[in-house]
């Protein structure tokens, strides 16, 4: 198959189930293809609403990306081609349309599952030898494309529906990076499951259903422990331990995820006034920022009210901020952290060295810490990895800085660490997440 063309005859075949959509505000202008609305009016004028058809949603990835790259005329050109190469693999019984600005809906003729994939990998495999061209020149860039298939039931089903169920595959496809999935009931359950946790999470906090787990951190010489990142578990009273990578979506979705740190930063503060009126010596507490929370009047505010009013002395409290956040939003950020430094708080930087300018960060804020990215004791370069390491950690404590590697699972990762002068660590090495009388238990 050539790059790009225009298949004439593909387009008359595919004219004849497009007129029900002839009106404009029925169609992408672009592709001239019928819009999601005019598949839905489509739909509606079948007698038996998609019975023996599937639905078919195809994602364009890095749709933006070409268009920022290219430019937009190259990335208008690539769309109206990949309509093109789309349009000639369906029969003129099948439909297509632009669902949306990166996705196309296909409603193809079932003849059996195993027919089906065959020709979701054959469209697939002809929309992966498309060039980008800007009318001028063709460029080879790589491309990637997903794909959720619902195969709609005998007796049919509504439109809403055919369209949520290949939307459900669509999301497992693009979480699980595999080029297309056809959804099955289990999505369904799975989705009705979540829907019930994120009603059941409104008042969650309310009910002190979230609970600190405590990840120790170590001095990679003496071993002992020096401080812990406080991690949010959600004690569900039906459904019992629920994991963060569970419930954070959810608290992002109905905007408690703000919440959430105030809620875990209060919890931090009372455990040291705990351990302090019992006499013992409490540890430094480490609490993660969420990205939304720098964006929240008065935040850095807030934080030293939250401390104050439970006398804890804020040189115990570090505050985390992912290195993505902090490099995006540097100069936002700046007049803050330098509020927060002056009250006394530990500032550090997580997943430091994944991205590429992160050594702008070191000169730019007040940091006390810098958390490693794990990927550095991963992968096949070690000996270039060390390299890195070694200049990273030099630099940093050069500027007064500790330094906190995670992810350590061997002996060897500690070796590697300690000949690089890499101050502290936290890993499964060491110890797991834990709750608080396991924790006080190794500390108290």
């Amino acid at each position: 198959m050539t790059t790009t063309f225009t298949d004439r005859k593909a387009i008359e075949k595919s004219a004849k189930n497009e007129r029900t959509t002839d009106q404009p505000e029925l169609r992408d202008q672009l592709t001239k293809l019928p819009n999601k609305e005019g598949l839905s009016r489509h739909y509606q004028s079948l007698g038996n609403s998609g019975a023996g058809c599937a639905y078919v949603i195809i994602c364009m990835e890095r749709y933006l990306k070409i268009h920022e790259v290219f430019g937009f005329g190259a990335g208008a050109l690539n769309v109206i081609t990949i309509a093109e190469v789309l349009r000639s693999n369906i029969s003129d019984t099948e439909f297509l349309c632009r669902e949306t600005p990166d996705r196309f809906g296909i409603l193809l003729q079932m003849d059996g599952e195993e027919n089906l994939t065959k020709r979701i990998k054959d469209i697939l495999k002809d929309l992966h030898e498309i060039g980008v061209t800007d009318g001028v020149a063709e460029y080879v860039y790589p491309r990637w494309f997903t794909c959720g298939i619902y195969e709609i039931p005998d007796e049919g089903e509504p439109f809403v529906d055919v369209c949520d169920m290949a939307g459900l595959a669509i999301q497992e496809s693009r979480q699980k990076q595999i080029p297309y999935v056809i959804y099955t009931k289990a999505m369904k359950e799975e989705r009705a499951s979540i829907k019930q946790l994120l009603a059941d999470s409104a008042g969650a906090m309310e009910r002190g259903e979230f609970v600190p787990y405590f990840h120790p951190k170590y001095d990679l010489t003496t071993r002992r422990i020096v401080g812990a990142d406080v991690l949010a578990r959600w004690q569900h009273p039906e459904k019992g331990l629920i994991m963060p990578n569970v419930f954070l979506p959810m608290l992002e979705q109905n905007g408690r995820i703000m919440d959430l740190d105030m809620y875990m930063l209060e919890q931090a503060c009372e455990l040291i006034g705990k351990w302090t009126e019992n006499e013992s010596m409490p540890v430094p507490l480490s609490v993660n920022i969420a990205p939304l929370n720098i964006f929240k009047k008065n935040f850095a505010e807030r934080i030293i009210e939250i401390v104050r009013k439970h006398d804890t002395p804020s040189c115990l409290i570090e505050l985390e901020l992912n290195e993505s956040v902090a490099l995006n939003n540097s100069r936002f950020l700046l007049e803050h952290m330098a509020i927060l430094s002056e009250e006394g708080f530990q500032l550090s930087i997580d997943n430091f060295g994944s991205g590429y300018s992160s050594l702008r960060l070191l000169s730019d804020m007040p940091i006390n810490l810098i958390k490693l990215d794990r990927e550095f004791l991963k992968g096949e370069r070690m000996e270039k990895n060390i390299i890195v390491l070694k200049n990273i950690v030099q630099m940093a404590h050069e500027l007064g800085m500790l330094i906190i590697a995670e992810g350590i699972e061997t002996e060897k990762h500690v070796e590697i660490l300690k000949n690089v002068h890499c101050n502290y660590g936290v890993g499964f090495l060491f110890s797991k997440p834990m709750p608080l009388y396991a924790f006080e238990s190794l500390t108290l």
